[in-house]
């Protein structure tokens, strides 16, 4: 993240402690969530999605995951890791479990997050049980607040995606819910959001991330604009200081921290340096339009987090990242080779995924 110009993340899954340490040791800041849920989905089949329940409505993991953000409230903004509650998903977590994650939250004064209308068998499998959208039934049991954050929002009513009626966008808009865009990771797999513009006009406030590989912020922003102008077929949506605004004030705003994703008086110092004489920054009138469009992640100098640099000199402050690279690709090794394991056929990880070009396999 510091590497591609991110001063702030927002986090979820497990090992939440190793991870809010390992933020702390490098100079990231970050709003980490634990992760709970009832259960859990698996395929038997490759064609079905079924659930597998926990007996206890995951009850425990939620106790877990409300303590770390207790743990970690962060009431001044001093700190660098602040906490919230992260029920998983729409489909794996039951009504009880998420009324009390929003009891936890107002009670508490924390912020929520779940993944809600991000595929078709998660929208189809709520309708199923429920007659209702991902987005209607949240706002059903009251999930859907200033202090709800969304990913990945897609599969809306009134969207190709589904073409359900409805106002899902109405409702988000509404109840002041946040929608999380992730663009790169969506269209590459085909899929965009119908889109970035109408959200906004419908008044739904839409920030950007990353989710997975690469955990770029320059990549999302460009997506974010390009698809959104093919999709409506016009260069006046998706403008580069609208989506640069998604991933900096208003993100920051999302997160109920004015004083972060700016530069003014009162203002944390966290701050990207850019390097301005590269042949991907020159020539530059609109150094927005320059860094949503054109920028790459080398042209980034340096990366300051709280007034003190967490990137300099091409390096991320206490890391060895030559160890920490081999030992990620270690780390993946392990998991391909352990992939019949996991796999609902058996297959291996080249059965699964072939290679580009699989005749490489024989030289390799």
């Amino acid at each position: 993240h510091l590497r591609t110009g991110a001063t702030t993340v927002m986090q979820m899954g497990v090992e939440s402690d190793y991870v809010a340490r390992m933020c702390e040791e490098v100079g990231l800041r970050a709003f980490i969530g634990e992760s709970y849920r009832s259960g859990e989905w698996f395929t038997p089949d490759g064609k079905n999605v079924e659930y597998r329940w926990f007996e206890d409505d995951g009850r425990a993991a939620f106790e877990g995951g409300l303590d770390f953000a207790l743990r970690h409230r962060n009431p001044s903004g001093d700190a660098l890791v602040t906490g919230f509650l992260n029920p998983s998903q729409v489909d794996t977590c039951s009504a009880d479990l998420l009324r009390r994650t929003r009891d936890a939250a107002d009670e508490h004064d924390l912020l929520m997050q779940t993944h809600a209308a991000q595929s078709y068998s998660e929208f189809h499998e709520m309708t199923r049980r429920h007659a209702r959208t991902p987005i209607e039934w949240l706002d059903d049991i009251g999930f859907l607040s200033e202090r709800t954050l969304i990913g990945h929002g897609l599969f809306l009513t009134g969207t190709s995606w589904t073409n359900f009626h409805g106002d899902d966008l109405g409702l988000l808009a509404r109840s002041g819910t946040t929608v999380v865009y992730n663009p790169w990771v969506f269209a590459r797999n085909g899929i965009i959001m119908e889109s970035y513009d109408s959200y906004q006009k419908h008044g739904v406030k839409v920030c950007l991330g990353t989710d997975t590989t690469t955990q770029s912020m320059l990549l999302s922003m460009r997506w974010a604009s390009i698809v959104t102008k093919v999709f409506e077929h016009r260069a006046d949506v998706g403008e580069a200081r609208d989506v640069f605004n998604a991933a900096t004030v208003r993100a920051a705003d999302v997160l109920r921290r004015p004083d972060l994703g700016r530069i003014e008086v009162g203002a944390k110092a966290d701050l990207v340096f850019w390097k301005t004489d590269t042949l991907t920054m020159v020539p530059s009138r609109d150094p927005i339009r320059t860094i949503v469009y054109y920028a790459e992640h080398s042209d980034i100098d340096r990366v300051m987090v709280g007034g003190r640099f967490s990137y300099e000199n091409n390096a991320v402050r206490g890391l060895d990242e030559a160890s920490d690279r081999r030992a990620l690709q270690e780390a993946s090794e392990r998991v391909w080779e352990g992939w019949p394991s996991h796999d609902w056929a058996s297959r291996t990880m080249d059965e699964h995924v072939p290679l580009s070009y699989p005749e490489f396999e024989t030289r390799r």
